[in-house]
């Protein structure tokens, strides 16, 4: 993951992903700060450096006299939190699944989540009740792509609770898709999305 120091986009990285700054920042909001003990942070001062292959988010403190706080954002979904001495990773990982459609043998080209399933997978965050709670497991969503590559009648067949299926099904109305095709041109498609939630803590 390559981050650029300034709020537009940086540029492509060699596996082809980019983010910004302020991406970087609503990361560390939305799967640190609830778990970090340090002193209260100021994010909007927060800049990244390039640290070898690392991406380094410096975080200064409110208090001048505090020390900032290190996060390392170089990966999607794996965080680390540095302060003085004590580092602690923590693993947020959202796996999905290709899209799976219901009688593919009636297409004659199947629909794709334009971006691939990391499409869909950035777009998630793990619920902040699920984290807390320990809540791991698999979600199965239903939906219909439509003919205009929409995602349509959105619904939760399995789900593990804490809110964890209705960020998935959020998440899901977000994407946009490349329709799928009979023979006689784009048509709507019934298929489910397969989301695995797993944490973990290393100190």
């Amino acid at each position: 993951m390559t981050l650029s120091a300034c709020s537009g986009p940086s540029k492509i990285s060699d596996d082809g992903f980019a983010v910004t700054r302020d991406e970087a920042v609503r990361e560390v909001e939305r799967y640190i700060l609830e778990e970090y003990k340090g002193p209260a942070l100021d994010l909007e001062n927060a800049r990244v450096k390039k640290n070898e292959s690392k991406f380094i988010l410096i975080v200064p403190p409110v208090d001048p006299r505090a020390d900032s706080a290190r996060f390392d954002v170089s990966q999607p979904y794996v965080k680390q939190v540095q302060y003085g001495s004590a580092l602690t990773t923590f693993y947020f990982l959202v796996d999905v699944d290709e899209l799976r459609v219901v009688d593919p043998e009636l297409l004659y080209r199947l629909p794709e989540i334009d971006g691939g399933t990391r499409a869909l997978g950035e777009k998630i965050v793990y619920p902040i009740i699920a984290r807390k709670a320990g809540i791991e497991g698999t979600v199965v969503v239903r939906l219909v792509v439509s003919a205009e590559g929409l995602p349509t009648q959105v619904g939760i067949v399995k789900d593990i609770g804490a809110t964890v299926g209705d960020e998935v099904v959020r998440a899901t109305k977000l994407l946009h898709f490349r329709p799928g095709l009979d023979h006689k041109g784009p048509v709507d498609v019934e298929a489910r999305l397969v989301v695995r939630f797993s944490m973990r803590r290393r100190y």
